[in-house]
C-alpha cells in the first residue's frame, strides 16, 4: 500500500491522465506514504500544482486536502481509487503523545509568523526594484533622443555610453531579481507547507492563520486536540 508512486499529466506514461491543454505532459508526481497520507510534487509544470489554495513544489496531502492540477480539481479518490482506508482513523493517544502534539503545535505559531514576515520582505524588495525600473523607463526616451542627436552630430559623449550600459544593467538586474524572488517565494512556500502541519497526522494547515486553528483547538482531519 505505501510508497505507491503515480505520475499525473497528459503523457501516455502517466497513470493519472488528463487531456486538457493546461495540464503539462508530466505535470506532477504523487506518492502514497501511508494510510490517508501522500506526498504531492510538482514537476516544473507550466500552470502549477496547488494544495489548499497554495501553489506548491512539494506538499503532504490527505483525503481532505484541496488539490488542483493547473485549474482542475482532483480528488483523493482519483489519485488512489484502490487505497484502503485507515482501519483505526482516530486512535487513542497516550498522555505523553498528547503533550508532545500540543507542544509542537505551539511552536507552529512561530513558523506561521516567520513565513508571513519573509513573504513581506521578498515582496517589498521586488516592489522597490520595480519602482526604480519605472523611473528609469520614464527617463529612457529622453536619454535615447539625446544620444541619437549627439551621435548624428558626431559628438558622441562617453557618458551616453556609460548611461546606456547603466540602464541596461538596471533592467537586467530587475528581471533577474524578479526570477530570483519567484524562486525564493516557491522555496519558502514549500518549506512552510512541510513544517506547518498537524503534529499528529502531518496534514498541512495550508494558509489558515495559526490563531484560527488555535481557537478551534482541533485538527480538521484527525480531530486530535491541539491545545
Amino acid at each position: 500500500m505505501s510508497n505507491q508512486v503515480k505520475f499525473i499529466g497528459k503523457g501516455t506514461d502517466c497513470q493519472i491522465r488528463f487531456t486538457q491543454s493546461q495540464v503539462s505532459t508530466k505535470h506532477a508526481k504523487v506518492t502514497l506514504t501511508g494510510y490517508n497520507t501522500a506526498i504531492l510534487e510538482d514537476l516544473n509544470s507550466t500552470n502549477g500544482t496547488f494544495v489548499d489554495g497554495l501553489r506548491i513544489g512539494k506538499a503532504n496531502i490527505t483525503p481532505q486536502s484541496r488539490i488542483v492540477i493547473a485549474n482542475l480539481p482532483v480528488s483523493w479518490e482519483q489519485l488512489f481509487p484502490s487505497a484502503q482506508p485507515n482501519p483505526n482513523p482516530n486512535p487513542t493517544i497516550s498522555p505523553e503523545e498528547q503533550a508532545r502534539v500540543k507542544a509542537d503545535f505551539q511552536q507552529l505559531q512561530v513558523v506561521y509568523e516567520n513565513y508571513k514576515i519573509q513573504q513581506v520582505k521578498i515582496n517589498t524588495s521586488v516592489t522597490r526594484k520595480r519602482g526604480i525600473v519605472t523611473v528609469v523607463a520614464a527617463l529612457l526616451p529622453g536619454i535615447l533622443i539625446l544620444g541619437y542627436n549627439l551621435l548624428m552630430s558626431q559628438e558622441l559623449n562617453p557618458m551616453i555610453i556609460v548611461s546606456g550600459v547603466g540602464i541596461g544593467g538596471v533592467f537586467g538586474g530587475a528581471i533577474s531579481s524578479q526570477i530570483t524572488a519567484t524562486e525564493q517565494i516557491q522555496q519558502l512556500t514549500d518549506d512552510f507547507n512541510e513544517q506547518y502541519a498537524c503534529p499528529k497526522c502531518r496534514r498541512s494547515f495550508g494558509n489558515r492563520p495559526w490563531k484560527v486553528i488555535n481557537n478551534v483547538g482541533l485538527c480538521d482531519f484527525c480531530k486530535t486536540k491541539l491545545v
